[in-house]
């Protein structure tokens, strides 16, 4: 997108976390606990609407989050409310049926060189 130096009001309480969707048309915040939607024409020029609430997330505050590909689902890692100083597990989000899925556990394991596994059967 070209520079213009313009500058644009997207959330009138701020926000945190700012993440493009994949396909480039929203804009995902953190704000006051929701997450956070801004719809983002290109046709005639940057015109981005107002902002919306996507849904309610019940942590204190978004550590980082990412988006999936389909860029439906997230996934975020948060600080709890029970106690703010102890990061909270990581959270599934759909966003069709704004259903949240805490994690089972606030452990990630990282699997490498799983397609060795794959050849050995």
């Amino acid at each position: 997108f070209p520079i213009t130096g313009q500058r644009w009001m997207l959330s009138e309480h701020g926000g945190a976390t700012p993440l493009w969707s994949p396909d480039g048309h929203e804009l995902f915040f953190w704000a006051r606990g929701s997450l956070m939607v801004v719809g983002i024409e290109y046709e005639s020029g940057f015109q981005p609407s107002r902002a919306r609430k996507l849904l309610d997330v019940d942590v204190a505050q978004v550590i980082g989050m990412d988006v999936f590909p389909d860029g439906k689902r997230f996934v975020m890692i948060g600080r709890g409310r029970a106690s703010p100083d102890t990061p909270a597990p990581v959270l599934g989000i759909s966003r069709a049926q704004r259903w949240v899925f805490p994690a089972q556990s606030p452990d990630i394991h990282v699997v490498t060189n799983w397609f060795n596994e794959l050849k050995n059967p």
